[in-house]
């Protein structure tokens, strides 16, 4: 027992994290009964008998008191956030089925055109209901809405502008069978509850602005350069190039075709397409071996400073520029906390593991949008750091890097096949960790995504990323070097669509499946931490093998009760 307190005090962080994420998983999983209950007024007062706990407990008991307290504040923050608004004003509350509205608001992101039909949000400021009552006033309204137009949009709609436009507006609902992709809840944690539909550009215009000040230029300055950005691929390079490319660099994917998504789909490469971690990973390497160079040149700077901490201090602004203008997505936010955290540990001399900055990192998300714990894209994308930094480690090396042989062809050669060897690693294990929440949000898994993944993620990522990282500040300062580094990075693009349509088709590549239960995935997941304890016993090996069998058996059940179920009524047909 002390040694369990011992350790969830010395991980005091990744403890409270877990408890955050239970309380947050009770306010989602009992959501409609906790609606009923009283749970502020019970919660508040938990609330300040566990922060009063810490002063009547131990010394080394004081910090556990955290940990309950963790749980309530997830399932009280959660529960909050999953009751709908109270401003009488606000949209979710002004519209409650399909409505013809006239609306004014300012336009929050960049305008995607996928060929048929430009989307954006909107925040709203006032709006116009249309009703047999010719004289119904604007009022005022709140909330963010998503709009779809039938056009693609000129330049006067950029990010920041406000317009007037008239719209037909419904509130965002699931009509799919239930259990499948939860698509409102997905717009809930971006704050939208709402979507409308504008016939044509020409049932919009701009309205004349009234705010100019400079904070606003600076605040829709991310969404201007990703506009930017967009419009100069899709002059350079061909729609499918360009596409990619926009994934790549700013998380937009509406220009990537069906039939290739479908391939990267197929080819389990489709986490590729999303702003990760490698993203900011090698940003910050560009970004903080440029900052050194330059304050190297100064004499005053390396007498008076530590240039290498300064250069990561000038690199952490960088990396959140490109966080706005990759869309601030969760992987995307994700993955610049950590970066972030790093950079801070770095600097402070205090970088010790991986799994702290993680937890911090899914507090940090969660905090800002406690619904986001519901969507695929928060579970898989933190899933997948996890297993990395879990699994990779104690995976068995069966060709390590050499160290004491002379630089010749053979020790090349065993740095090459070490190198393949541990990107094959880092792929199956981030496959293993996300497997059953893959199968739980989309029912569907690739068994070629592990070596795909070998072939397809070095052009990409190795390739066509760094070219188009460069590329993006050169295209206010030099366009035609920009132009030059996205067509070079669009060679490793071109060879990328080659491999993913080669492959698509191939037999048994991919392979569709029931929904996992809890339960499943629970099972799924003891297996895993069973098999990955440091020091395998023949005791944890045949527990391993009993709650496999048991997943198995669950997993199938569907498949034996219905042959046993034909099985009799053949046998009552024939009698």
């Amino acid at each position: 027992m002390k040694g369990l307190v011992q350790r969830c005090a010395d991980n005091l962080l990744v403890c409270a994290a877990i408890c955050f994420i239970a309380g947050a998983s009770v306010a989602f999983v009992f959501a409609r009964a906790l609606a009923q209950l009283p749970v502020i007024p019970v919660a508040v007062p938990l609330l300040a008998v566990t922060a009063a706990l810490a002063m009547f407990l131990r010394r080394p008991l004081q910090p556990l008191a955290a940990l309950p307290f963790s749980l309530l504040v997830g399932l009280l923050h959660t529960h909050l956030a999953l009751q709908p608004s109270a401003d009488p004003h606000h949209i979710a509350n002004l519209i409650t089925e399909k409505t013809n509205i006239t609306l004014v608001g300012r336009i929050q992101t960049m305008p995607e055109f996928d060929g048929e039909k430009t989307r954006f949000e909107l925040a709203m400021e006032s709006t116009l209901i249309h009703t047999p009552e010719r004289n119904a006033p604007f009022q005022p309204a709140q909330g963010r809405i998503q709009l779809s137009v039938a056009d693609a949009l000129d330049s006067r709609f950029a990010p920041g502008v406000n317009i007037m436009a008239l719209a037909t507006v419904d509130r965002i609902r699931n009509y799919q069978t239930p259990g499948v992709f939860d698509y409102r809840l997905l717009m809930a944690a971006k704050s939208i509850s709402c979507s409308g539909w504008i016939q044509s550009a020409d049932e919009m215009l701009p309205v004349r602005d009234q705010d100019s000040s400079l904070w606003r230029e600076l605040r829709f300055l991310p969404e201007r350069t990703r506009l930017r950005i967009a419009q100069t691929l899709d002059r350079r390079l061909a729609p499918e190039l360009a596409g990619l490319y926009q994934a790549l660099l700013i998380g937009s994917t509406v220009n990537i075709s069906p039939q290739l998504m479908e391939a990267f789909k197929e080819n389990g490469c489709f986490h590729v397409l999303s702003i990760s971690g490698l993203h900011f990973s090698m940003l910050g390497l560009f970004t903080a071996a440029l900052f050194t160079w330059l304050l190297k040149r100064s004499q005053w700077l390396l007498l008076h400073t530590h240039v290498p901490t300064l250069a990561l201090a000038l690199t952490a602004p960088i990396l959140l520029l490109y966080a706005f203008i990759a869309g601030m997505n969760v992987p995307a936010v994700r993955a610049l906390l950590t970066a972030l955290l790093v950079l801070f540990a770095v600097m402070v001399r205090r970088q010790r593991s991986m799994i702290h900055l993680i937890a911090a990192a899914a507090l940090v998300v969660l905090v800002v949008s406690p619904l986001s714990l519901g969507t695929a894209s928060f579970q898989l994308s933190f899933a997948a750091v996890l297993a990395i930094n879990l699994i990779y480690p104690r995976l068995p090396l069966l060709v390590d890097k050499p160290k004491n042989l002379p630089p010749n062809w053979r020790r090349h050669l065993l740095t090459g096949i070490s190198a393949v060897q541990s990107l094959l690693y880092v792929s199956l294990a981030a496959t293993a960790g996300t497997l059953p929440i893959l199968l739980y949000h989309f029912n569907r898994f690739s068994l070629i995504g592990p070596v795909m993944n070998l072939l397809i993620e070095p052009l990409l990522c190795l390739w066509a990323l760094p070219c188009g990282l460069l590329a993006i500040p050169l295209i206010w300062i030099a366009p035609n070097a920009a132009n030059l580094l996205f067509d070079f990075g669009g060679l490793g693009i071109r060879l990328t669509i080659w491999l993913a349509e080669a492959m698509r088709g191939f037999p048994h590549a991919s392979i569709w499946t029931i929904t996992p239960s809890l339960l499943e995935i629970a099972l799924f997941f003891g297996v895993l931490l069973l098999l990955l304890r440091p020091r395998l016993t023949l005791r944890r090996v045949g527990l391993a093998g009993l709650l496999a069998g048991a997943l198995l058996c669950s997993f199938t059940l569907s498949l034996w009760r219905r042959q046993t179920s034909n099985s009799n009524s053949n046998s009552k047909v024939n009698s």
